[in-house]
C-alpha cells in the first residue's frame, strides 16, 4: 500500500478513451486503448475496449388479439427482438401492466436469451367472460441496453358468445301459463320456458 504518493493516470489513446485525475474512465469511441497509471516511479498499464452498449430494438409497438368470450384462446402472437447497437443484447426481462377489468391474461415466453430473440405473447381468454376492450402494456426490457425498456401495447377484443342456456320460470301474477318446453312472450321477448323440479 502507497500512502501519501499521488497517482497520475493517462491515456495513451485519448480520442478513444479519457481518464481523469481520479482514474476514472470514460470511452470516447470505439477501439481499444490503454491507460496508465503512475506512482513513486512505479507504472502499470491497463487494456481497454470501448464499444458501442447494445440497442433494444422491437418488430412492433402492439400486438392485437380478438375472440368470442366462452370460446378457445387465439393464436399466439410474437414481437421480434434484435440489437441495433453493439456488444451483446440479453437479459431479457417482460413486465405486464393491465389496464382496467381483467388481468393475468398474458403468458409470454422467450425463444432466446440473446438477441436475435422472439418473444411469444399468448393470451389466455378462458376466465374472461364479459366482452369488451381490455389492455396491457409489456415493459421489454433488456441489460445495459439503450432502448430499454421498450413497450408493447396488448390489446384484446372479447365479442359476447352466445346465451348461456338455463331455465326461467314464470311467478305467478303476471297472468301468464306455460307448460314444460313451450314459447312464451313477456315484455315482447320470447323465452322457452322448461318445468323445473
Amino acid at each position: 500500500l502507497l500512502v501519501g504518493l499521488g497517482v497520475s493516470w493517462r491515456s495513451v489513446d485519448a480520442p478513444i478513451a479519457t481518464v481523469d485525475e481520479a482514474g476514472i474512465v470514460t470511452g470516447v469511441a470505439t477501439g481499444t486503448t490503454s491507460v496508465i497509471a503512475e506512482v513513486g516511479g512505479l507504472a502499470d498499464t491497463i487494456f481497454v475496449t470501448v464499444d458501442v452498449l447494445p440497442v433494444l430494438t422491437i418488430s412492433a409497438d402492439s400486438v392485437g388479439f380478438n375472440v368470442v368470450a366462452g370460446t378457445a384462446d387465439p393464436a399466439p402472437d410474437s414481437i421480434g427482438i434484435t440489437n441495433t447497437g453493439g456488444l451483446t443484447l440479453g437479459g431479457f426481462a417482460v413486465d405486464i401492466v393491465y389496464g382496467a377489468g381483467a388481468s393475468d391474461w398474458l403468458v409470454t415466453q422467450f425463444d432466446s436469451p440473446v438477441a436475435p430473440a422472439t418473444l411469444e405473447i399468448r393470451a389466455v381468454t378462458t376466465g374472461i367472460t364479459v366482452a369488451g376492450t381490455y389492455v396491457a402494456s409489456l415493459l421489454l426490457s433488456a441489460t445495459d441496453a439503450d432502448g430499454s425498456p421498450d413497450t408493447v401495447t396488448v390489446t384484446l377484443d372479447v365479442a359476447p358468445g352466445a346465451p348461456a342456456s338455463g331455465a326461467f320460470q314464470i311467478f305467478s301474477g303476471n297472468n301468464q301459463t306455460a307448460t314444460t318446453e313451450t314459447t312464451v312472450t313477456t315484455s315482447g321477448k320470447r323465452i322457452r320456458v322448461r318445468s323445473m323440479s
